[in-house]
């Protein structure tokens, strides 16, 4: 995760995440999950860790947000996120959703078909891959001018229509 980290490290002024795939099935994080599955507390230092990395770059100005894609039903992974983020929220995180269909929609319009990707300053752009079983298989620093500008205005599309966190909890 080098590229991840020197992109985050780096950043000024924005970070940008988004979120598709239904279940994410990495280490650390398939704890916490199984843990919430059992109605456990499942913030361990991994998770308290990367709180305070969120906090400290938004407190130096960074803005965090991410964009969560989802299905209805909501499963039990997006349940056990919904739960994690208000953590995240209460230092600076902006956390958005939108519905799978609506994003099929935008894709289609852009002609993109993105994997999950971290989008630094809008300037780096860092995509992860995972298996078919959502396991992390590693991050690529993607370059060109037409994929970043793509990705941009996916971003930009996905946080005008997307449904921000409390208004989410309200309607699910």
């Amino acid at each position: 995760m080098k590229q991840f980290k020197k992109a985050w490290d780096q950043s000024r002024k924005s970070i940008f995440r988004l979120e598709l795939l239904s279940i994410y099935n990495v280490s650390g994080d398939r704890e916490c999950f199984q843990k919430f599955l059992k109605h456990e507390d499942y913030i361990d230092n991994e998770f308290r860790e990367w709180l305070i990395k969120i906090e400290n770059t938004n407190k130096k100005g960074v803005r965090t947000e991410r964009v969560r894609i989802y299905a209805q039903p909501v499963n039990d992974y997006i349940k056990y996120e919904i739960d994690a983020w208000k953590h995240s929220i209460k230092v600076g995180d902006k956390v958005f959703f939108l519905d799978y269909e609506k994003y099929v929609g935008i894709i289609e319009e852009l002609k993109i078909v993105p994997e999950d990707f971290w989008l630094f300053d809008e300037s780096v752009l860092v995509t992860f891959h995972y298996g078919s079983d959502g396991s992390f298989i590693g991050e690529e620093l993607m370059v060109g001018d037409v994929l970043i500008r793509k990705c941009i205005d996916l971003k930009n599309k996905l946080l005008d229509i997307s449904i921000p966190y409390q208004q989410f909890l309200k309607d699910i």
